[in-house]
C-alpha cells in the first residue's frame, strides 16, 4: 500500500495476488484492475472508474462504500457489498462473476442487464429493484430473504441455506409460485423467480418394508430404506385408502402403524431436502391383524 497515489497512465493495478490491499477512493480511475487471484482487496472509500477488471478467485470487498462503473465492468471474481443505499453498485450493467449483497440488514439488489451469480447473505431483506436475470446461480443464506416485490425474475439454479433446490417457480406464500417458502422469500411480496435447472440430488430408490402379523390393538413398525438424495426426507405412504405424511424422516427410521384390520402399505412419494423428488419407489408390506376370539367357554 501507499499513502500518495499519482497517476501517470490510464490503468491502476492492485497486483498483490493474495489480496490484503486497500483500494484508494481517490482519484477517479480510468481503468481499475484488481489482480488478486485469492484473498480480498478492500475499498478504502467510494470507488469510481470507467472500466473495472477483477480476477477469478479474488474478492473486492466494498464494505459499506459505493462502486460506480461508468463504462464496462469485467468482473471475474467476487464483489461483496454491505452498502444499504439505493445504488451500492452501478445499475444497468452486466455483472459477471459473483455479486454478494452481504449486509446485516436490508439492501437493494440493483437493476442490471444480468448477474452471473448472485448471493444474498447475512440478514435482512434484499429487495429486487426490477425483474432480474441471473445467468447461473442465486444463493440465499443466513437469515437473509429475497424480497421479489411484484417482479418475475429468473435464474439457472437456486441454492437455499447451502442446499441445491429443485427447478420451477419460487416465491413466498403470497405468490403464485409452485414452490412457496417464507423462510427465504419475503411475504407479502407476490413476485416469483423461475428456476430453469434442478440442482437436486434425487434419491434413486426407496424400499418400504415391515410385513408383520399383530393382534388387534397392537402396533408394528414400517421402515423406508432410501438410497441417495439429501436427508431429511418427506415420506408419504398409504394403506390403500388414506395417505400419511412423515416429515423429517431419515432412512431406516421406524414408522409406527396400528391398523384395525389387515392392510397393505405402499409408498406415494419420497422427497428430499430442497424439494428433490425421489424415484424407484417399491415395497408393499402387509400387516395382518388377528382379531382373536370374542368369547371363551370354560367347561
Amino acid at each position: 500500500n501507499f499513502s500518495t497515489l499519482t497517476l501517470t497512465g490510464s490503468t491502476v493495478n492492485y497486483y498483490r495476488t493474495n489480496g490484503g490491499q486497500t483500494v484508494y477512493s481517490t482519484p477517479t480511475y480510468v481503468t481499475l484492475t484488481l489482480s488478486n487471484t485469492s484473498g480480498t482487496q478492500s475499498a478504502g472509500g467510494n470507488l469510481t472508474c470507467t472500466t473495472l477488471n477483477t480476477t477469478l478467485g479474488g474478492t473486492l470487498d466494498m464494505v459499506t462504500n459505493t462502486l460506480s462503473v461508468t463504462g464496462t465492468p469485467t468482473n471475474l471474481g467476487t464483489i461483496t457489498t454491505q452498502n444499504t443505499g439505493a445504488t451500492p453498485i452501478s445499475t444497468g450493467k452486466t455483472w459477471g462473476g459473483t455479486i454478494n449483497y452481504s449486509a446485516g440488514g436490508n439492501q437493494t439488489v440493483v437493476s442490471s442487464t444480468s448477474y452471473t451469480n448472485l448471493i444474498l447473505s447475512n440478514s435482512g431483506n434484499k429487495t429486487f429493484a426490477a425483474a432480474t436475470t441471473i445467468v447461473a446461480n442465486i444463493s440465499i443464506s443466513g437469515t437473509a430473504k429475497a424480497a421479489l416485490a411484484t417482479f418475475t425474475s429468473s435464474a439457472n439454479t437456486l441454492t437455499l441455506g447451502g442446499t441445491n433446490q429443485t427447478n420451477g417457480s419460487w416465491g413466498s406464500t403470497a405468490s403464485a409460485a409452485t414452490n412457496k417458502n417464507n423462510t427465504w422469500f419475503l411475504s407479502p411480496n407476490t413476485g416469483i423467480i423461475n428456476i430453469a435447472v434442478s440442482g437436486c440430488t434425487n434419491s434413486t430408490a426407496a424400499v418400504l418394508a415391515g410385513t408383520a402379523t399383530i393382534c388387534n390393538g397392537s402396533s408394528t413398525n414400517l421402515t423406508v430404506t432410501i438410497t441417495g438424495g439429501t436427508s431429511p426426507f418427506t415420506v408419504v405412504y398409504t394403506d390403500g385408502t388414506t395417505p400419511v405424511t412423515v416429515n423429517s424422516y431419515t432412512s431406516g427410521s421406524a414408522i409406527a402403524v396400528s391398523p384395525a384390520s389387515t392392510k397393505t402399505y405402499s409408498l406415494v412419494s419420497v422427497t428430499g431436502t430442497g424439494g428433490c423428488i425421489g424415484t424407484g419407489l417399491s415395497g408393499t408390506p402387509t400387516v395382518t391383524v388377528n382379531n382373536g376370539s370374542t368369547a371363551a367357554v370354560l367347561s
